[in-house]
């Protein structure tokens, strides 16, 4: 795993340097010491190999190999699932950028890999790997268990000792289908709106964080949160740190730090239900989503257009309000122009800011006789 994880630092440095130049140096020493937020975890579960997947196949997307990427993306779901999420990331993003069949042979590279991969092992076996996890019932460690400890009714399945058919402890009975029901909901729908979002950000920088925003929501939203799940989250918030989305970034480590507190020392307290440790998981969850909220909505340095040109224009002489209310009509037309998806492939917000006109030349000084 120690090769795994200096392959994976790598490639978190390669994709800071394709979002931001210069950032590479401050991602690979966040994922230097990321262990001290995991724990144990990276090295007793394997999760950083599709981890180390995941971020080739981004790689080779931002590198101008989208097919590939989209290949490697197979890969990386047919050793876990979850690169499988970056897939219609990817797809909207090329869609986005004019690239439609580019986009199209990526995702037959994407499905033609899945299938050779899945060829050997097509069975009752290999369908029954899948309705195991459709099947399970709610992990407890999840944010649809905090909903149902909240409300009760609800009982742990299995026990200390023993763990359930599904090889976990979980929630069941009660309000259990319904809210599992309602996440399933939330999750989709922001997993639709991620794939949109992607589609109106050509930026390679925007397909990064809308993967990134694409696992927060799986894991935040969805039944089941193993703790080796936030392993698949440490680059991306690496990456967001190192290009300036520090609420985010911060959030997310608050709840990998809050994960390593709970899990494995305190789970078996969770298993019996004890108030504080419930709590504890409770807020980890709702550090997720709050991460996955402040990854979505802009942030307050977006909205830099809305005001900055018209207070710029302040002060600089003759019509000052007249200056500062057209320029702030400006602004939000480029607010609105950008933000809505009415721009220019490979546009940048700052190219629609309008530019000071420089001052007219000083007449020439009057001679006197």
């Amino acid at each position: 795993m120690l090769l795994v994880g200096l392959v994976v630092l790598g490639l978190t440095a390669a994709l800071a340097e394709t979002g931001q130049r210069g950032s590479g140096a401050l991602a690979a020493w966040l994922i230097a010491f990321s262990p001290l937020l995991t724990g144990a975890l990276v090295r007793t579960h394997f999760d950083l190999v599709p981890t180390a997947i995941l971020l080739g196949a981004l790689v080779a997307m931002t590198r101008g190999r989208p097919v590939l990427g989209l290949g490697l993306l197979g890969v990386g779901a047919m050793t876990k699932l979850f690169p499988a999420l970056a897939a219609p990331v990817a797809i909207a993003w090329l869609l986005g950028r004019g690239e439609r069949r580019t986009a199209a042979l990526g995702a037959v590279a994407f499905v033609a890999v899945v299938a050779v991969i899945s060829l050997p092992f097509f069975g009752n076996g290999y369908i029954d790997a899948y309705r195991f996890h459709i099947d399970r019932p709610v992990q407890i460690e999840s944010t649809p268990a905090s909903v149902l400890f909240a409300i009760g009714g609800s009982h742990v399945t299995g026990d200390p000792v023993r763990p359930d058919q599904y090889k976990s402890n979980g929630l069941a009975g009660g309000s259990a289908g319904a809210v599992q029901a309602g996440f399933v909901v939330l999750e989709l729908l922001a997993l639709a709106w991620i794939v949109v979002r992607a589609a109106r950000r050509p930026d390679p920088r925007e397909l990064i964080l809308g993967v990134f925003a694409a696992l927060l929501a799986f894991a935040a939203l969805g039944k089941v949160l193993s703790p080796q799940f936030v392993i698949w989250l440490v680059p991306f918030a690496a990456l967001a740190w190192a290009w300036g989305r520090r609420v985010p970034a911060a959030l997310c480590a608050l709840a990998i730090l809050l994960t390593q507190v709970e899990f494995p020392s305190r789970y078996f307290d969770l298993v019996d239900r004890h108030a504080g440790v419930i709590v504890l998981v409770a807020v980890r969850n709702g550090l997720l989503l709050a991460a996955l909220v402040a990854l979505l909505v802009p942030r307050r340095g977006d909205a830099r257009t809305l005001g900055g040109a018209g207070v710029y224009c302040v002060g600089l002489g003759r019509g000052r309000v007249r200056a500062w209310s057209s320029s702030l009509q400006t602004g939000l037309a480029v607010h609105w122009r950008f933000w809505v998806g009415m721009r220019p492939k490979g546009a940048n917000e700052r190219d629609f800011v309008p530019r000071r006109r420089p001052r007219p030349p000083l007449p020439p000084p009057r001679q006197t006789q």
